[in-house]
């Protein structure tokens, strides 16, 4: 991979992670409809996420899975 490459990887990596991103805080506000309530929620540990917090995970790339558990809970009408 040249280094071009490489950084566009990078760049398209990192604009993925911002849009999803996005998404988490739409859906976590369309639930709670309260900003220190999504606080508390993305920075308490989950044992979903092995105990890691939905922001850890969040700022390691794995956005996704926070995106995924949140849909699934929200679509079975479950709680957070």
């Amino acid at each position: 991979m040249t280094e071009k490459e490489r950084v566009q990887k990078l760049l398209k990596d990192h604009v993925f992670t911002g849009v999803e991103y996005l998404e988490i805080v739409v859906l976590l506000h369309a639930f709670f409809n309260d900003f220190e309530k999504m606080h508390l929620w993305l920075t308490t540990e989950n044992l979903n996420f092995g105990g890691s917090t939905p922001a850890q995970l969040i700022i390691r790339g794995r956005g996704h899975k926070v995106l995924s558990f949140i849909n699934n809970a929200l679509r079975e009408g479950g709680k957070l």
